[in-house]
């Protein structure tokens, strides 16, 4: 255990230590066909881990999000990534990392045709999964019981208008949009986080300002890859993910200045959706 004071390690677990907690990475999994030497595998899994710590750094310093605290502590959270750093035969090397802030936006609401039910099993599990059309019902105990709580009346049934077609929510919030109460307080912890756009091109520049720094992966191939994928909540809508690929070949051009930052941003494919 290495005593509290010092934190927990090698559990890959949440350890708390002079005020610090972290979730442990993921160990480096090698994907190949072809046997490996004693030495290339320990390289490989060197450079996974060194490659991997730079880039979590580099997501959570653009996250820009303020210290955290439990009882009053400040605490510094280094989020686990989605998925362990892995080799893959052929290809590269693969890193994901999930980010709390929203990566995209829909810009408007989204507009749904209604459908005529087919009775379909694919039709049931869709219908399930978007929820009822006029939102949640609620059962006369928990109408009771939330007006018990907020000390308010509901209007008679017939005054209601017909609900919009929502999306699924929780009971409360349902009540609360149904009879027109205005929304309680933000959550402990704030508010939900709104798109800015500004936090998405600082995540872009932080990965693309580390990315060089695979040119140390020694095992790595010209003609393989390496590729930063990146998940996160879309706003308003479902998750949206962030990836980056280039060659091996631009990475060692580029850190030898045979590219400019410009150029090799150019060679750098990157998709958001």
């Amino acid at each position: 255990m290495g005593g509290m004071g010092g934190g927990m390690s090698g559990m890959g677990g949440f350890g708390v230590g002079g005020g610090f907690a972290f979730h442990g990475a993921s160990p480096p999994a090698l994907v190949v066909t072809q046997p490996m030497t004693t030495e290339t595998r320990a390289q490989w899994l060197e450079d996974l881990r060194i490659m991997d710590k730079l880039l979590r750094e580099a997501v959570g310093r653009a996250g820009g999000d303020g210290p955290r605290q439990a009882m009053g502590i400040p605490l510094v959270v280094f989020d686990q990534p989605e998925g362990q750093p892995m080799y893959v035969e052929d290809f590269g090397a693969l890193f994901s990392y999930r980010v709390g802030f929203p990566l995209a936006t829909d810009g408007q609401a989204a507009t749904r045709k209604t459908e005529k039910p087919t009775g379909s099993a694919w039709e049931r599990a869709k219908k399930e999964i978007e929820g009822p059309q006029n939102g949640p019902g609620l059962s006369d105990e928990q109408q009771a019981a939330v007006v018990t709580s907020w000390g308010v009346q509901p209007p008679e049934a017939s005054t209601v208008p017909p609900m919009p077609r929502m999306p699924p929510r929780s009971v409360v919030d349902a009540f609360r949009q149904r009879y027109g109460i205005p929304p309680s307080a933000p959550p402990p912890g704030g508010a939900p986080v709104e798109f800015d756009p500004a936090k998405v091109d600082a995540l872009v520049a932080a990965v693309l300002a580390v990315l060089p720094e695979a040119k140390n992966i020694r095992q790595c191939k010209e003609s393989e890859c390496v590729l930063v994928t990146i998940a996160g909540p879309n706003d308003p809508g479902p998750p949206a993910r962030l990836t980056f690929k280039v060659k091996k070949s631009d990475i060692d051009a580029a850190a030898s200045g045979k590219l400019t930052p410009e150029e090799f941003k150019k060679r750098v494919a990157q998709n958001l959706g």
